[in-house]
């Protein structure tokens, strides 16, 4: 059992509330059970902090009940997406036998009144394995729905331009769903700290190898996170608030460069292969997958017709790209594998001149030379990391992930600092 509900461990964390808001179309039965499931879950979660008598009789009756509510839930909903999908949620906590096909059927659905999940799931702390209990309740974000579909529709020619650009043999696998959400509701694992704005799943649930998959992102959680966090480092780069799209506009640059990002994970070439990878260096190889996803969803984003669909500005896309990449390697390269990708992509970005981070931790970046710099990255790693050769990739990983770059990584965090911030949800269907 942790000493604390916040990670990484710090002497002090500012915390930003983000409110949630209901769907004014739910019953007051619906938001009773919903309620209960809220509960419940928290139940299940202090359950899980240290093994005693009762254990499994508590998680046990727990879990029946959770059941039940979610059956009666289902009741009070119009979408039949919606609907069966809860149904099969409830089933996932009767027949452990099941609950893969269920996730998995679950995955394909395209809810239009709520999305629901709900189980054991994984956390990101050190990417540990343990799966704790967790529930939230989202609702479909349709306008940036929208923006994602944009962007798998042009990834034919995204990927055709990578082809000319980076690598002749890199292809694109088939790539899961996504579901644009705004968050209203989360108990269990999932309202702990730091707060995540997405899930991979059934990967998140233990299904890693399913035949159907999916990620969830909550549209109003990344944006509080952009708006938080990642604009106070402005003044780090010397930019200002009007060198950024407009308040309205934000969230589009947000979820078309992180649908990219999920799509980045299926470009491979046919020698790639990260589980042998993976027995070598396991967060090395974690870590590169996530640069690898970073910079091919970045380039993704600037294939032409993507741009002018979602009339796009390519240098505000790039400042958006160069926040969000030091607001994740603020949060601790050594702790998460997407700081540690973070670590990768600024340390590459020094090397070849785009960026210049001064003794007082400001960065100086020269945006005419950011793309070449991103394409030249991009072919390092599809050379070194794509290719199948374990030497060259193991190379790469000595020279630039930050867990074998100890003290050139401690120098550079010492200039930008390791960030304390987090989200704190409030609520507004817990209100009694």
């Amino acid at each position: 059992m942790s000493a604390t509900n916040f990670w990484p461990r710090a002497t002090k964390y500012d915390v930003h509330v983000l409110q949630l808001e209901y769907p004014g179309t739910l019953s007051d039965s619906a938001r009773a059970l919903i309620n209960e499931t809220l509960v419940l879950t928290d139940v299940l979660r202090a359950n899980q902090n240290t093994e005693h008598r009762w254990q499994s009789q508590i998680t046990a009756l727990t879990t029946q009940r959770l059941k039940t509510a979610f059956l009666s839930l289902s009741t009070h909903l119009n979408d039949k997406d919606s609907k069966l999908a809860l149904e099969w949620r409830a089933q996932t906590f009767d027949d452990q036998n099941t609950k893969k096909d269920l996730c998995e059927k679950i995955a394909q659905m395209d809810e239009k009144e709520l999305v629901c999940y709900s189980g054991a799931m994984s956390t990101w702390v050190g990417k540990s394995k343990e799966l704790f209990y967790s529930t939230f309740y989202a609702t479909p974000n349709e306008n940036l729905q929208n923006v994602s579909n944009v962007v798998d529709e042009h990834i034919d020619e995204a990927v055709l331009t990578l082809k000319n650009n980076v690598n002749p043999e890199l292809k694109c696998l088939p790539f899961c769903g996504y579901k644009i959400v705004d968050l209203f509701a989360s108990s269990g694992e999932a309202n702990l700290y730091p707060k995540h704005f997405a899930y991979f799943m059934p990967e998140d649930e233990g299904g890693k190898y399913a035949g159907a998959k999916r990620t969830i992102v909550f549209a109003n959680v990344y944006s509080a996170l952009f708006d938080n966090i990642s604009t106070q480092r402005l003044a780090v780069y010397g930019w200002v608030d009007s060198d950024l799209p407009s308040t309205n506009n934000i969230s589009t640059y947000l979820i078309a460069w992180f649908r990219g990002h999920d799509l980045g994970h299926s470009i491979v070439t046919p020698a790639t292969s990260f589980r042998a990878l993976s027995k070598c260096d396991r967060w090395g190889s974690m870590v590169l997958q996530e640069a690898l996803a970073d910079i091919f969803g970045l380039l993704i984003c600037t294939t032409s017709s993507i741009v002018n669909e979602l009339k796009l500005d390519k240098e505000k896309l790039a400042r958006v790209y160069l926040l969000e990449m030091l607001r994740y390697l603020r949060r601790g390269p050594y702790d998460f594998p997407d700081a540690g990708a973070a670590y990768v992509q600024l340390k590459f970005f020094i090397e070849s001149g785009c960026l210049e981070l001064n003794s007082k931790g400001e960065i100086h970046a020269d945006l005419a030379g950011f793309y070449p710099a991103v394409l030249r990255l991009a072919g390092h790693l599809s050379e070194n990391i794509l290719q199948g050769n374990i030497e060259s990739a193991e190379l790469f990983i000595r020279s630039y992930c930050p867990h074998h770059d100890v003290e050139n990584c401690t120098n550079i965090m010492a200039k930008i600092g390791v960030i304390t911030d987090t989200l704190e949800y409030e609520q507004r269907i817990r209100e009694v």
